[in-house]
């Protein structure tokens, strides 16, 4: 059977968008003011409310790590600067002419078209910060499958909520959340080792930590510096 359409569920006044898909479990996620959820065809209204009531609590906390760095940013943005590698960078004007945004002298030069609006330079400077961590993980991450024996088949970016990378072992994609362009070099490190470990080992049980501390002594640390942002 195919993949219905997406619907709305209300739960106790958050907004619950839901995809009914060939699967056999319910799955969540954190977007924004609500959350989506993926769930069998055969799930009801009731089930899946009963589901989302469940994990409130998880949901409650994601939501609030959410709006707590969207005001960071907000608040950066607001002095005309921008989160880079974990620093507040100063973003500049380059003057008119055709889009370039650079990294020059620690700061980032928009040169934009002279009717750009302030909307079309956000995103500008947003797909520079994509490109930032794209090409830094993929500097980082031939290093490390070379050190830890491993081959990941490629690495998208995206957008994520409630992680900071996740592997799929079954294809060796792993996708990185593009919020870490934000974070210390050394915590986008972390989420790489993390996530090529998950090809050595699926889970996060001792197995897993014992492969991390052969490879990245202290990961523990950045992890929680990583999270408590």
């Amino acid at each position: 059977m195919p993949t219905r359409p997406p619907s709305r569920v209300e739960v106790d006044g958050l907004a619950v968008t839901v995809v009914r898909k060939p699967i056999r479990h319910l799955y969540l996620r954190v977007q924004g003011d609500g959350i989506s959820v993926s769930a069998p065809l055969r799930a009801t209204d009731a089930q899946i409310r009963d589901a989302v009531r469940g994990r409130r609590a998880w949901i409650q906390k994601h939501l609030a790590r959410l709006r707590s760095r969207q005001e960071a940013q907000d608040q950066v943005a607001a002095r005309g600067q921008v989160m880079l590698w974990g620093r507040a960078v100063p973003v500049e004007d380059g003057g008119a002419g055709a889009w370039r945004v650079e990294l020059r002298e620690e700061a980032v030069v928009v040169r934009a078209p002279s009717r750009a609006t302030a909307s079309a330079r956000q995103g500008a400077v947003e797909r520079f910060l994509r490109r930032e961590l794209y090409d830094e993980i993929a500097r980082l991450i031939p290093l490390w499958q070379a050190k830890m024996g491993v081959s990941a088949a490629g690495f998208r970016l995206r957008a994520m909520t409630s992680r900071w990378g996740s592997c799929n072992i079954r294809t060796g994609w792993i996708t990185f959340n593009t919020e870490l362009a934000h974070r210390d070099p050394a915590l986008l490190e972390y989420v790489v080792v993390h996530e090529l470990a998950h090809l050595i080992e699926a889970g996060h049980g001792p197995r897993f930590q014992a492969v991390m501390d052969a490879h990245l002594p202290g990961w523990h640390t950045r992890r929680k510096a990583l999270n408590a942002g």
